[in-house]
């Protein structure tokens, strides 16, 4: 174990400088040290505002970490090389600006993500990833997962009654004298669009993916609260395809900003 452990840590080192050149060693600087990220003051986001160049070095750490640790090790024996492309690279530098909501960022922080991209290309992963990551450094959970999939079968089940429906809407926020009121929240919904446009409940038509895109983004509209999506479906497709008519596909268009994942991530056991 302590072999494997010594060998991950030097694949983790390879994967940073391959992605990061300049790049020295966890070592060189104080601020980028984990203790930083766990301070309730904020002060790795300050910190990172100040320092971009070096908190993408740590962001780029902490995502390739997190493949090693929390994706492949159960699967594979050892990790010889982890090869991530420019596509793979630009795509994270992205990601980056936007979580940390940096000037020079392409996307809009105003709007929700929506990663479209093939099996293995690293969607779902991204998304956890981005969770644990936001859950260090903000101190505070920044979306819960869903799957469409999910959704799907229990609104076939129970059509508009649908409890999964309703928790992806509102959650229940518990407050300090006891009681609890429904309130809107942000979420990642993984693999919308891989299920028929429509299904029966007991003879009624439903379509799910129309009703959750509706239901959200009115609260996009009213309470300025992001949706996040993943699909393996190219964007004109989704919204030609599996949306019903042109009002929600301009709704559809303007909660998410897509990012097209052309790549795979390359592992070399």
């Amino acid at each position: 174990m302590a072999d494997k452990t010594k060998d991950n840590q030097q694949v983790l080192k390879d994967v940073v400088k391959q992605i990061c050149p300049d790049y020295k060693s966890f070592e060189d600087d104080q601020a980028t040290k984990p203790g930083i990220m766990q301070n309730p003051d904020n002060s790795y986001c300050k910190w990172i505002a100040n320092n971009p160049e070096k908190g993408y070095e740590r962001f780029i750490k902490e995502y390739i970490s997190f493949i090693i640790t929390n994706c492949y090790i159960e699967k594979f024996e050892g990790i010889r090389k982890i090869v991530i492309s420019r596509p793979h690279r630009i795509v994270l530098k992205q990601l980056f600006a936007y979580v940390h909501g940096l000037f020079d960022s392409t996307l809009d922080t105003n709007r929700g993500l929506l990663l479209i991209g093939p099996t293995g290309s690293g969607k779902t992963l991204i998304v956890k990833f981005i969770r644990e990551y936001m859950l260090a450094v903000q101190h505070q959970s920044c979306y819960r997962i869903y799957s469409f999939q999910d959704l799907y079968d229990d609104m076939q089940a129970n059509g508009m009654k649908s409890g999964l429906l309703q928790d992806m809407t509102y959650a229940k926020a518990t407050h300090a004298r006891g009681f609890k009121e429904m309130k809107p929240r942000t979420i990642m919904i993984d693999d919308i669009g891989t299920k028929a446009t429509q299904t029966k409940n007991y003879g009624n038509s439903i379509a799910p993916l129309d009703t959750l895109i509706n239901t959200r983004s009115t609260i996009f509209t009213e309470n300025k609260i992001l949706t996040h999506a993943t699909s393996n479906v190219p964007l004109n497709e989704l919204v030609n395809n599996h949306l019903s008519d042109d009002r929600l596909i301009g709704r559809f268009l303007q909660m998410f900003q897509a990012i097209e994942l052309n790549y795979k991530i390359n592992l070399r056991v």
